[in-house]
């Protein structure tokens, strides 16, 4: 027959693990799924932009005549639903869009330190962005 000592460290035991597991999982587990969750979108940003600018040649042309190609939008439209995108911007190296499956967002400049800064070294930039912002 077991003793009062024995059942209550097997007790004491067993909330221990039933706080310390969850905790654990909240604390270490969900964030490191966050971030390879969110590795894995940044990596296939990158992918799929490589893809629409070998496809849609805005590696051999100058982008504004590229997208003023008559083309150009049925085919922005056909990869952004091939690949799932919500939205598909070209913007020139100073910020300004020249085009967007967005049609409110034609001719807004970007003035982020992105299009100043990190761009212009050749830097691959990916954003992961909430809808809506």
């Amino acid at each position: 027959m077991p003793t009062n000592s024995l059942l209550r460290n097997i007790l004491i035991i067993a909330i221990l693990l039933g706080i310390l597991l969850p905790a654990g999982a909240v604390l270490f587990v969900h964030p490191a799924v966050l971030k390879t969750a969110s590795d894995w979108a940044r990596n296939d940003s990158v992918m799929v932009a490589s893809h629409l600018i070998r496809t849609l040649n805005l590696d051999r042309r100058p982008l504004a005549e590229t997208a003023a190609d008559p083309g150009f939008t049925a085919r922005c439209r056909q990869d952004q639903d091939d690949f799932g995108l919500h939205k598909i911007k070209l913007i020139t190296p100073n910020g300004e869009v020249i085009f967007s499956t967005e049609p409110a967002d034609i001719g807004t400049v970007n003035r982020s330190p992105i299009f100043r800064d990190r761009l212009p070294a050749g830097e691959i930039v990916s954003q992961t962005l909430r809808r809506g912002e």
